[in-house]
């Protein structure tokens, strides 16, 4: 659930973004990227639009073969660390 403004213009106003509950930061992360790009009817008074607050769910499914997907595992360091490649390697 996220809080926030709405201004006159109907856009949410970033200032005032907060995550009222999350399940992980990326997901905030996305919210947080994403609500910029949406367009709200402002509230009104007397006919003229005005700031309001707003409280929003914003709810995350994985579908399979979606783009999380296709996200690569951490390699495994349970037997220490990975060997570097050649182009990891500090220069001497």
């Amino acid at each position: 659930m996220a809080a926030f403004a709405i201004d006159t213009n109907g856009r949410a106003v970033m200032s005032t973004f907060k995550a009222l509950t999350s399940d992980d930061p990326l997901f905030t992360a996305a919210v947080r990227a994403k609500l910029p790009s949406y367009r709200f009817t402002p509230a009104t008074l007397r006919g003229k639009p005005v700031l309001s607050l707003a409280k929003m769910p914003f709810v995350f499914r994985i579908r399979p073969g979606g783009p999380a997907a296709r996200i690569r595992r951490p390699p495994d360091l349970s037997r220490g660390p990975l060997p570097l490649s050649d182009t990891q390697r500090p220069a001497c």
